[in-house]
């Protein structure tokens, strides 16, 4: 598996278990500090990405935010 392979299907990965924490009625403690890791690693990831990354990552889920609500 290439490493763009493995990036996508990580993300593919982790964005679906954030969508089934969240739709829970009640999060665990376990999901709780899942939750924590994904948010500790995301800063990491701002940390080192540069200003243009970090304006195009926002443009993309704004987008997204607004087709969901049109949906």
């Amino acid at each position: 598996m290439s490493a763009i392979q493995y990036q996508i299907d990580t993300a593919i990965h982790l964005a679906d278990r954030c969508k089934e924490i969240f739709a829970k009625e009640v999060m665990s403690e376990r999901d709780k500090e899942e939750i924590q890791t994904l948010c500790a690693i995301a800063i990491e990831l701002i940390k080192s990405s540069s200003p243009s990354k970090l304006r195009e990552a926002a443009r993309i889920v704004e987008i997204r935010s607004y087709k969901d609500k049109i949906k």
